[in-house]
């Protein structure tokens, strides 16, 4: 019942976002830029949903200014609309020390009514924005109010022009959403209350707490209907290790006689698991495999694929006696993973999903993603390492892209098994990343147990596997002071993606070209 309620977040939908401002002489310019930099965060918490309501912008003092009007061409356009924030200034309402609550509002109720009556003139009735459009107002402010009356009576008017409240069989509660944060040193949180929405089971009064924001954020928006995107995660604080990392698997092998491996990987698809092939063997047996999406899902396995260029002792007659070239596997599920919260595919490079993730346009190419995910210069990025007692973590590193490349992939010379190796050409291909050292920050090294699993890049909110863990220099796992030639080696997907499009061809992913 609750679960319409809530910001709604769905593609297509009509939706209007009013951020109002408090720009007042008694909330200080501090608490200001506080507000208006978590509005710009939500904003860019909506887009990572790949959501674009029309969002309004309003401040105010002693009179209200409307920035942004929803019917504005832009308005939807979450990076411009943050533009705009972030060029709000106090010092725009600073000369008068009033603060008109009622204003601000009643400049809501004034957009609204604009807009149904431009709607009218363009034939559309009903109109759309007092019918079938949801709305949000999202209010920053302490709360006082000095000037033009009390602001309730605007909130009941804005209900009464959106029909809501009248037809006790249908109370249309769901077209309207009023959050209000509280701001300022001492903030009147009785009217705040008063003209906050209240819907059973939700929460729509806050205090501005900005080492809490994504956690509430979290809170106030519905993302039942965003559970099919990938790469999504939940960042705050208090966010369990399944939350944070939703795709992360692992996958056992069960030799008979001869006991356990264990690899992490990540889940691409409802049916697919991607990790590395070097923890399989040539005669293993898919009924020897189980895979564990958390602690409490368990998957057999129906097929596992090596890439077929995979060759370990390939090199073996030149003196290398292992060689991890295109080291990536996909492990095929008995059953699908049904998307959740704590359960769904991080985002694959090079298609459709990602490159909405990336917010980049429908003729988007392969190319635009690596322009993105992979730059030629140092990139963050992090893998993940179950470390038992500590649970889940993620290890941070910098990907070798720019000047610093050569000199990382020199380094895997210094391996032991490779003691005897002069060519670096005949350990490092073109298809791995390299990270690790202590050049310009000491990165985290894997762990034996780590292989498999993913290298992921974040951006805009959302989480891209770049790689995936293969191998490393020398075993530092949980040692301290790793020397500055532990590094590690990824194969990076975009030089193995024709083998992932034949073989995902049925999980509806659409490759790009």
């Amino acid at each position: 019942d609750t679960q319409k309620r809530r910001i709604r977040l769905e593609a297509g939908g009509a939706l209007n976002v009013f951020l109002v401002l408090d720009a007042s002489r008694s909330v200080g310019r501090h608490d200001f830029q506080d507000a208006r930099n978590a509005l710009s965060e939500l904003v860019e918490k909506i887009a990572s949903y790949g959501a674009s309501p029309h969002y309004g912008i309003i401040t105010f003092g002693t009179e209200a200014r409307v920035v942004l009007s929803p019917t504005d061409p832009r308005a939807a356009d979450g990076d411009w609309v943050r533009q705009q924030l972030e060029g709000l200034t106090f010092e725009a309402h600073s000369q008068a020390p009033g603060t008109n609550l009622a204003g601000a509002l009643r400049a809501v109720y004034e957009q609204l009514v604009q807009q149904e009556r431009g709607e009218q003139m363009r034939g559309l009735n009903p109109p759309p924005v007092t019918n079938s459009t949801r709305h949000v107002i999202i209010l920053m402010s302490d709360g006082r109010a000095n000037m033009g009356g009390s602001p309730v009576p605007v909130i009941h008017q804005i209900r009464e022009l959106l029909s809501i409240g009248r037809d006790p069989r249908h109370d249309r509660e769901e077209f309207l959403d009023v959050y209000t944060f509280a701001v300022g040193a001492e903030p009147h949180t009785g009217t705040l209350n008063a003209l906050a929405s209240h819907k059973a089971g939700e929460q729509h009064v806050f205090v501005l707490e900005l080492p809490k924001l994504q956690e509430t954020f979290h809170r106030m928006i519905d993302e039942s209907s965003t559970l099919h995107l990938c790469g999504v995660s939940q960042e705050f604080p208090s966010a369990g290790e399944r939350e944070r990392n939703p795709w992360e698997v692992s996958v056992t092998i069960t030799r008979p006689g001869r006991g356990q491996e264990r690899c992490q990987g990540s889940l691409v698809s409802p049916y697919f698991v991607l990790t590395a092939a070097h923890c399989f063997g040539l005669e293993d047996s898919a009924a020897w495999m189980g895979v564990d999406i958390g602690p409490k899902q368990r998957r057999g396995v129906s097929a596992l694929f090596l890439h077929p260029q995979f060759d370990l002792g390939g090199r073996r007659a030149r003196g290398v006696p292992e060689f991890y070239d295109y080291d990536v596997a996909l492990v095929q599920l008995d059953r699908a993973v049904r998307s959740s919260v704590t359960e769904r595919p991080i985002c694959l490079p090079c298609t459709e999903g990602a490159s909405r993730a990336l917010r980049l346009p429908e003729k988007s190419t392969c190319q635009d993603h690596r322009r993105l995910l992979l730059p030629p210069k140092n990139v963050e990025a992090f893998f993940l390492s179950p470390r038992r007692a500590a649970g889940l973590q993620r290890q941070r590193v910098l990907l070798k892209l720019g000047d610093q490349r050569r000199p990382c992939e020199a380094d895997a010379l210094r391996a032991p098994p490779y003691a005897n190796v002069s060519s670096l050409e005949d350990v490092v291909t073109p298809r791995f990343l390299c990270s690790g050292g202590t050049e310009p920050q000491v990165d985290d090294n894997a762990c034996p147990g780590d292989s498999g699993g993913p290298v992921v890049v974040t951006w805009g909110k959302r989480q891209f596997q770049v790689g995936v863990v293969s191998w490393g220099v020398v075993p530092v796992c949980h040692q301290r002071g790793a020397p500055s030639h532990a590094r590690d080696f990824h194969v990076s997907l975009f030089e193995v993606l024709p083998w992932l499009r034949e073989k995902l061809q049925d999980e509806d992913l659409g490759f790009l070209p």
